[in-house]
């Protein structure tokens, strides 16, 4: 155990992916995804084995460490009583949004109904709102963060013309719009509040261009301002 955590640890300080967020030696996904879990794992594993170890010496030097360790119970303790508690016992990472009742209606219904992929727009380019429909309902997305890929996989030419036709789709001014959702296989389009806020006319636009295909499920309106799901006839 000592071995293999003691190899990753070492993994994670000179294997690092140069992240475009920071400086060259800033590793943001290192520090996000291996300290905690290497952290957290080296310390359980080797103190169970330590506290079990026929060596007294052993056992208190884990104890010792353990208890050293265990300082940052006052940080933990000090978060819980200053900290909101309206999202107490929820462990579900959609709370946040599904205590507005139109978008738990909509999660509702995406999760309960026949796979398809997701068509949601693009906000930014990482770090946005777009894709929370088609990642809390498990259902697959047209695009998400596209300089994530960037990150992972280098440059993908394809994915900005992508970017820029869900944009343009979602301000009602895409040449071609039903031919592009039925090339892409675009089952499901959310149409959000994000969406009345940014693009207040486009919703007109987009059911003239694809209401022959796409079927308008409404789940909140008021006046103009709708928010819903567009779904494919089959």
């Amino acid at each position: 155990m000592a071995l293999t955590f003691g190899v990753m640890l070492l993994l994670s300080e000179f294997v690092y992916v140069d992240d475009v967020t920071g400086g060259k030696y800033e590793r943001t996904n290192s520090t996000m995804k291996w300290w905690g879990w290497i952290w957290c794992g080296g310390v359980a594993m080797l103190g169970t084995l330590c506290l079990g170890s026929p060596s007294r010496r052993v056992r208190w030097a884990a104890v010792i460490t353990l208890l050293l360790v265990s300082v940052y119970a006052y940080d933990l303790g000090r978060y819980y009583f200053l900290a909101g508690k309206t999202d107490r016992g929820q462990l579900s990472g959609h709370h946040w949004l599904t205590q507005d009742r139109t978008a738990k209606a909509m999660i509702h219904y995406l999760g309960e109904a026949p796979n398809g992929i997701v068509l949601e727009n693009q906000y930014e380019n990482a770090y946005s709102n777009t894709s929370l429909y088609a990642l809390f309902t498990g259902k697959p997305a047209l695009l998400g963060w596209p300089m994530h890929l960037v990150t992972w996989r280098g440059e993908v030419p394809d994915v900005w013309v992508m970017k820029d036709q869900v944009t343009a789709f979602y301000a009602g001014n895409l040449p071609g719009s039903l031919d592009w959702l039925q090339a892409n296989q675009v089952r499901y389009i959310v149409w959000s509040g994000e969406e009345n806020n940014k693009h207040p006319t486009a919703f007109n636009q987009i059911t003239q261009q694809i209401s022959s295909r796409y079927a308008w499920k409404e789940f909140y309106v008021a006046g103009e301002y709708r928010v819903g799901v567009w779904v494919l006839r089959l």
